[in-house]
């Protein structure tokens, strides 16, 4: 299910939900904005903890980015409790000429890429599903 706010001088997305259900109580919570806060963060929450990305896109050239992890277990009176978090300053890069060196080298070197053509193409499936599914207001079965 997708719902997506758009901007409307620009009629793009700013600020986009969705939930993806992949069945046995598997399901995936997502929220992407553009124009809601001055900075770029990624959080991602799971059982046994969170994991925050500082500047996921767009790294700055002077400064690494910064992953935080952030484990939990539960307690006995069910509430999650932290545990040791840990921070990872990664290499200063440019992400786009790293991703550029990889698919250039694949392609020299003959070898499969990383994530091949039917990643791709299940991505883009998943994100017309949404757009179809904020269009219909109704649930997209692929």
């Amino acid at each position: 299910m997708g719902l997506f706010d758009k901007d409307p001088s620009f009629g793009t997305d700013r600020l986009a939900s969705g939930i993806l259900d992949f069945g046995n109580g598997l399901q995936v919570k997502l929220a992407c904005s553009t124009q809601l806060a001055q900075y770029q963060r990624v959080n991602i929450l799971g059982t046994h903890g969170r994991v925050e990305i500082d500047i996921p896109f767009n790294a700055p050239p002077d400064r690494p980015c910064r992953v935080s992890l952030y484990p939990w277990t539960h307690s006995a009176q069910g509430r999650f409790e932290p545990t040791d978090s840990k921070v990872l300053d990664m290499d200063i890069c440019d992400q786009y000429t790293l991703q550029g060196e990889v698919i250039s080298l694949a392609i020299l070197n003959d070898e499969p890429v990383p994530y091949g053509l039917e990643d791709a193409v299940g991505n883009m499936r998943t994100l017309e599903a949404l757009r179809h599914s904020n269009e219909s207001s109704a649930w997209i079965v692929l």
